[in-house]
């Protein structure tokens, strides 16, 4: 990755058939992150956290919404 290039840090709220499909293909792109995941169960949250590797999972979506480390959701 280049100095010019920025990493997108990524965040999903409310993970379904689709969102699991983006968090693999954001594995595939190199200037993407999973960094955030916010699910109303927090166990939920922490497995889909775990499967793409992202580094926060929220029980609450408004923490993920706080979260300045995002860029984009």
């Amino acid at each position: 990755m280049s100095n010019k290039t920025k990493r997108v840090r990524w965040g999903i709220i409310g993970p379904g058939m689709v969102a699991h499909r983006f968090a693999e293909d954001i594995q595939s792109v190199f200037n993407a992150q999973l960094l955030a995941v916010a699910l109303r169960s927090q166990d939920k949250a922490r497995a889909f956290a775990q499967i793409y590797k992202a580094e926060s999972a929220y029980d609450d979506y408004r923490f993920l919404a706080e979260d300045t480390s995002i860029d984009a959701v």
